[in-house]
């Protein structure tokens, strides 16, 4: 079995939550993170704050009624 790419997790969260722009906020923050994963050396613009990461991770939970 495969893994799941930000674009099957942009449709899992848009057809659970209904919020597309929610759905791709989600996708764009985890290409994001696969980018930097393969990026040599660290720069500022590869951090990503875990506060936006709690953030977008509360409001998919809010609006997918858990």
């Amino acid at each position: 079995a495969g893994s799941l790419t930000a674009e099957d997790c942009y449709g899992i969260i848009r057809d659970r939550t209904g919020q597309e722009q929610l759905a791709r906020r989600y996708a764009d923050l985890l290409e994001r993170c696969q980018a930097s994963r393969y990026a040599l050396g660290t720069s500022s613009q590869a951090l990503i704050p875990i506060e936006e990461v709690a953030e977008l991770i509360d409001a998919i939970d809010r609006k997918a009624g858990k």
